[in-house]
């Protein structure tokens, strides 16, 4: 398994530099770390779907959140994913703690049920079946999640990366041959996004060179001015 310090340096250089969530024991490591560390942020919500909204803000402010839950808390989350993020294509990378792991050791009785529903749980949230295994917005997919296992931080960030790409409707990449004005504002946003992770700049400045330097967006947008 991936340690928590591998994945927090890894994500980071991946652009991820906020995180939030509610305490569990499977996840001190991880928030031990954080908390010490000098430019990494996290702030404690006080339920999972507070810390859902928290990430949304983050997202929103031009940062790439991270959310950090145990299972027994999945459900508080349901509606701040379905109707917030869902709705508003905000992307946020969400660790769950599998308490109750019907294949592993047994666990406390009040883990017992959340830990045999927590698959179908996130499976109930899905977008659509345009991918096997797809989950909500930002959650990890099950390519994500044997990257995990496997170790392969680069894949497992690169996949998450894909996931910020996906598109609600039929989860295509965006594709800057493909601009008209329902589409326009949330491809380049797409696309500055990847741009601000690959050059590790701020998303406005990756959002005016997107403009400047891809001929079609530029051609379409000008059009529109």
């Amino acid at each position: 398994m991936i340690t928590a310090e591998d994945f927090i340096l890894k994500s980071k250089e991946k652009g991820f530099n906020i995180y939030s969530g509610v305490p569990c024991s499977y996840l001190k490591s991880f928030i031990n770390y954080i908390i010490d560390s000098d430019d990494i942020s996290y702030i404690p919500a006080a339920s999972e779907g507070d810390a859902i909204g928290i990430a949304a803000g983050s997202y929103l402010g031009g940062r790439s959140p991270v959310v950090m839950l145990q299972n027994s808390g999945l459900g508080n989350t349901v509606n701040p994913i379905t109707s917030l993020l869902q709705t508003f294509k905000i992307p946020v990378l969400i660790i769950v703690t599998l308490r109750g792991d019907p294949n592993a050791p047994a666990d406390e009785p009040q883990h017992q049920l959340m830990g045999k529903i927590t698959t179908d749980l996130l499976e109930l949230m899905e977008k659509n079946q345009a991918f096997d295994k797809k989950l909500s917005e930002g959650v990890v997919v099950e390519a994500q999640r044997q990257a995990f296992i496997d170790n392969d931080m680069d894949k497992f960030l690169s996949l998450q990366a894909d996931i910020k790409l996906s598109e609600s409707g039929n989860n295509q990449t965006p594709k800057d041959d493909l601009f008209n004005e329902s589409n326009f504002e949330d491809k380049i946003i797409a696309l500055a996004e990847k741009r601000a992770r690959e050059e590790k700049i701020e998303i406005q400045d990756a959002i005016s060179k997107e403009l400047k330097e891809n001929p079609k967006a530029q051609k379409f947008y000008n059009g529109l001015v």
